[in-house]
């Protein structure tokens, strides 16, 4: 359940854009709000020598003062109104600060939005974003400065689409989909589209004679994930399935050609509000590298990005950082550690 939602803000009014859906996540969960401004040294004193560290303290004062006014005002927002929102200012790195704050106040979802810039001096959200989505182990819902997010009322619900390759480790989006749907949508219901995209490569050795077998496998795994999934909902849940096949060489292409047009093949599907996607599926049928092509869809993509980091993933990801923090007592060597990762978002 996404029921503490971190909001990183840069003093800009795009990056304030993840505020409205944020709120919404807040209400329709009973959660919480932690709203988090990352400071830097002003670009204008990164000039100054180490003998004038006083000059320099004062400098950085009165960014932490600036910051925290901002965040001040932004309580007064409208949409905030009636929620529990806490506020942060914390200085280093924007990104850094945002996963440490995330893990520190066991965030459950981060919401921000992309490319959201202030003055020269301020960090840019469009960077940030991609950094925050790559390495979060939280999932991270990640709007557009163009988003045009439709008016939040009962009479609208958020159809997700949710790009499978066959693997588990894809499918640990579905359950997060469900919920971010349910949340926006009206009393228990939830959308999903399941779209699942056949890369045919030459170099995976399918020939035209092996193709129909192959998509024969994977129209039955759709079939078959949409039973489980219907079986296993909530009674008071009304769940809304559809399911589409694509046999395509561009597998992040077809996925935003999905999620704008509903157009599939021989099929029309109505067009999807959201993505959802985890970040790595490197072992199903499909056998594409499901981080690879959330990052093109994420740096392409118009409409909202529900990025989910796999539970195994993120074992693996606390293992590393149980290496450098001196538990080698498996014995072993750093390479053995970092061998998980490569090839991952």
């Amino acid at each position: 359940m996404m029921r503490r939602i971190i909001v990183p803000l840069d003093g800009s009014t795009r990056a304030e854009g993840a505020l409205l859906p944020a709120a919404h996540l807040a209400r329709a969960t009973g959660g919480a709000l932690f709203l988090v401004r990352a400071t830097m040294l002003p670009m204008e004193y990164a000039w100054i020598s180490a003998d004038t560290t006083m000059i320099l303290a004062d400098a950085m004062e009165a960014e932490q003062k600036e910051a925290q006014d901002y965040l001040n005002h932004v309580l007064t927002f409208p949409c905030l109104e009636g929620l529990g929102v806490s506020t942060s200012v914390v200085q280093g790195d924007p990104a850094t600060v945002i996963l440490e704050y995330a893990q520190q106040e066991e965030g459950d979802l981060i919401v921000l939005c992309r490319h959201g810039k202030g003055e020269a001096k301020r960090w840019l959200l469009g960077s940030v974003a991609q950094k925050v989505a790559r390495h979060s182990q939280v999932p991270v819902l990640i709007f557009h400065e163009e988003d045009a997010l439709p008016m939040l009322s009962t009479n609208w619900g958020m159809s997700v689409l949710v790009p499978l390759d066959g693997s588990e480790l894809a499918e640990e989006a579905l359950q997060p989909a469900i919920e971010l749907s349910q949340a926006f949508s009206p009393a228990d219901t939830a959308t999903l589209h399941l779209l699942c995209v056949l890369p045919l490569f030459v170099q995976y050795g399918v020939t035209d004679k092996e193709e129909p077998p192959l998509m024969h496998e994977a129209q039955r795994y759709l079939k078959e994930l949409e039973e489980r999934l219907l079986r296993e909902c909530p009674p008071t849940l009304h769940l809304h399935l559809t399911s589409s096949l694509r046999c395509d060489i561009e597998v992040a292409q077809a996925i935003l050609d999905a999620s704008a047009k509903g157009h599939l093949a021989d099929q029309n599907i109505p067009g999807c509000e959201c993505i959802a996607m985890a970040t790595h599926g490197r072992k199903g049928l499909a056998r594409w590298a499901m981080g690879s092509i959330t990052e093109r869809v994420l740096s392409e993509t118009k409409r909202p990005l529900f990025i989910v980091r796999p539970t195994s993933i993120r074992k693996m990801h606390s293992g590393f950082h149980r290496f450098h923090e001196g538990d080698s007592k498996n014995g072993k060597t750093q390479e053995e550690w970092q061998q998980p990762f490569v090839g991952l978002f």
